[in-house]
């Protein structure tokens, strides 16, 4: 009885090891998806540098494409050794964020399609409010793609009793098809 309790919580214990470990490599995938942000139209946090961090598990030196919407693809090189960070903008009206004016509407001509010939990780990354502040997205590539979504989001408050305007909540969709 005991080897079979045994036997029982070693296979347990691989299949929980196989189901997580698949979930650990769903930020990698050969195409992703970085739709806009947007920010608070008032803010004392408004976006200031603006990255794309591409980095890669290869050792080989692999192609990746980056496609800026609206801007055309331009082609890099990368590696594990060598993760590729590109500077995309400093401001609120870049590739990567849209003006507050402009939320609401159909874009498409912001956001960014990366395609490698191996999988990658992505994520754009922002720093904010004299630098004191700092955010990131991460795409999780052809895993993320769907047609179920959740959000997350903080309370506001309904009424500004203050000068401060800075809360915002968001939700950006991509469409790929």
């Amino acid at each position: 009885m005991n080897q079979l309790i045994k036997y029982f919580c070693f296979r347990l214990s691989l299949l929980i090891i196989f189901t997580f470990s698949n979930f650990s490599f769903a930020q990698l995938s050969r195409t992703h998806y970085v739709p806009p942000i947007t920010v608070a139209p008032n803010g004392n946090a408004l976006p200031q540098n603006q990255f794309l961090h591409i980095s890669t598990p290869s050792t080989e030196v692999i192609s990746v494409e980056v496609n800026e919407l609206g801007n055309g693809t331009t082609t890099y090189t990368l590696s594990n050794a060598n993760p590729l960070e590109l500077f995309i903008g400093n401001g609120d009206n870049t590739s990567f964020v849209v003006s507050s004016s402009d939320t609401g509407t159909k874009i498409t001509n912001k956001g960014y399609i990366i395609q490698s010939e191996k999988p990658v990780y992505v994520s754009a990354r922002l720093t904010a409010g004299n630098q004191n502040q700092a955010g990131s997205l991460v795409s999780k590539g052809l895993s993320g793609l769907g047609q179920t979504f959740r959000a997350g989001t903080f309370t506001n408050l309904k009424n500004f009793t203050s000068a401060n305007q800075d809360y915002i909540n968001f939700i950006t969709v991509m469409a790929t098809e």
